[in-house]
C-alpha cells in the first residue's frame, strides 16, 4: 500500500506545481526592451530603442518620460534605496529622476565619456557607470559629480 502512495504522490505533485506564472504585459511603443528595473513599490522601468517607460501597474499599462528625457536609448537602469531612479544612455550620459520617473536631470558633471553602457550601486548608495572606453566613473553623491577609476583596470571597455 505505502509503494502505491509513494508512487501516486510522484505524479500528482508534478502536475500540480507545473502552472505557467508568466503572463505578457501590454506592448511598448519603445519596441526592444534594452533593460528592466522596479523600485520598492512595484514600479517597472523599461529601456527601450525610443527612450524610457514606465509601469504603475505590473507592466498593463506604460507611459514615456518625456519631461527632461531626451528621446534616446536607454542601455542601463539602476534604483538606489532613497528611490532615485539613474537611467543610462549612449551619448546623452546618465539622467536621474528623483521623483518616481516624473521628470528627470542630467547627471554627468565628470564624466569624459558619456556613452553609458551599464549602471550600478552598492549598499552604501555609491554609483558606479561602465563605458566603452572610457572605463569606470564612481558618484558618492547621487549622481552629482563622478571621478573616473582607472586604477588596475585592464580593459577600459566595460559593459553588463
Amino acid at each position: 500500500m505505502r509503494s502505491i502512495i509513494v508512487v501516486a504522490l510522484l505524479f500528482v505533485v508534478p502536475v500540480a506545481f507545473s502552472q505557467n506564472f508568466w503572463q505578457q504585459t501590454a506592448r511598448l511603443e519603445g519596441g526592444h526592451i534594452l533593460c528592466l528595473g522596479v523600485n520598492s513599490s512595484g514600479q517597472l522601468y523599461a529601456g527601450t530603442r525610443s527612450g524610457l517607460f514606465r509601469s504603475t501597474d505590473n507592466g498593463a499599462n506604460w507611459t514615456q518620460a518625456k519631461t527632461g528625457f531626451p528621446n534616446t536609448d536607454v542601455i542601463s537602469i539602476v534604483l538606489n534605496s532613497s528611490g532615485h531612479v539613474f537611467a543610462g544612455t549612449p551619448g546623452s550620459g546618465v539622467y536621474r529622476s528623483t521623483d518616481n520617473g516624473g521628470s528627470w536631470v542630467p547627471v554627468n558633471t565628470g564624466i569624459t565619456n558619456t556613452w553609458i553602457n551599464s549602471l550600478a550601486v552598492n549598499a552604501g548608495g555609491v554609483l558606479f557607470a561602465g563605458t566603452p572606453g572610457g572605463g569606470v566613473f564612481r558618484s558618492t553623491d547621487n549622481g552629482g559629480n563622478w571621478i573616473q577609476l582607472t586604477s588596475g583596470l585592464t580593459n577600459s571597455n566595460v559593459s553588463s
